[in-house]
């Protein structure tokens, strides 16, 4: 025994059974990795899943074409078809029309005697749609314009609760508000999604406490009804109109009345006025004949 045999045994005996190949170059040339009998090994298949099968890739295919296909018609009914009607919406959205109310006409006797002229007073109207959706800020602005204007919290919910096309409509909240109130409202305002604050006329009867029968002669103007609204809306009156109720007032209404104007205004997400655009449309001012003169 050698001294490798007699400290090395073991390491001599791996070496002699150690039987170690490689495969030809032909063998590596000729392996096909790719067919199905090569991809399994005792039955089971060398990749995680489900096999792909050409039929439901075809399939698959169709329904992305006919997808694309649908979000494209979508695109052009969208932009084209229904473009100016789309485009109209956003500028809704984005543009307000305020209305310019207009004097009414002032009633003279014939000899220049006024009888009926305008006071100016103070209005506060709402726009159901743009006061806020969430109950919290809802709350909040509904309680902040109740104290402001003395009212109750329960007289303001009914106007901005409404539905439809009435949600559109400025509705009256109150009216002839003080100087001092208006001063205080006018300067929450900003705060106050959708409430609006007007000066408009009031009706003034200057000698109507001296002669008694002036008053059943001229008349008397009121807030226009809700029947005088459904006959009157294609003449372009609003539900915060007044009109002529009795005598004079009532019959020349459409002379005294004259036409209502509007100026439009550029607002935030929010429904807050920020600045003015270019598209106005002013109520003119009339001189008649007979002392009447709006």
């Amino acid at each position: 025994m050698t001294l490798s045999e007699r400290f090395f045994p073991k390491q001599v005996r791996i070496e002699s059974k150690l039987d170690v190949s490689f495969a030809s170059t032909e063998d590596v040339q000729y392996e096909r990795v790719y067919e199905a009998e090569q991809t399994r090994v005792e039955g089971r298949p060398l990749y995680l899943g489900f096999g792909f099968a050409r039929s439901r890739f075809f399939w698959a295919a169709v329904a992305m074409v006919a997808l694309f296909v649908g979000l494209i018609a979508r695109a052009v009914w969208m932009q084209g078809i229904q473009g100016g009607r789309y485009h109209a919406m956003a500028e809704q959205n984005r543009l307000r029309e305020v209305p310019v109310w207009p004097r009414r006409g002032v009633i003279r006797d014939r000899n220049g005697v006024v009888l009926a002229e305008n006071a100016p007073r103070f209005q506060v109207t709402v726009v159901p749609r743009d006061v806020p959706i969430e109950s919290e800020e809802r709350s909040a602005e509904l309680s902040n314009a109740a104290r402001l204007l003395a009212i109750s919290v329960k007289d303001l919910e009914p106007i901005v609760s409404v539905t439809g096309t009435r949600m559109d409509e400025a509705v009256l909240v109150a009216d002839s508000v003080s100087y001092d109130q208006a001063l205080a409202f006018a300067v929450a305002l900003p705060n106050l999604t959708g409430f609006r604050l007007d000066a408009r006329p009031k009706r003034s009867y200057p000698h109507s406490n001296e002669v008694e029968s002036l008053a059943h002669i001229l008349g008397y103007v009121g807030k226009i009804s809700e029947d005088e609204l459904a006959t009157r809306r294609a003449d372009g009156y609003q539900r915060v109109d007044e009109l002529g109720k009795t005598g004079i007032e009532r019959s020349v209404e459409a002379k005294l009345r004259g036409r209502v104007g509007s100026r439009t205004y550029e607002a935030d997400a929010r429904g807050h006025l920020k600045g003015r655009s270019a598209h106005h449309r002013l109520p003119p001012t009339k001189v008649g004949r007979g002392g009447f003169r709006g």
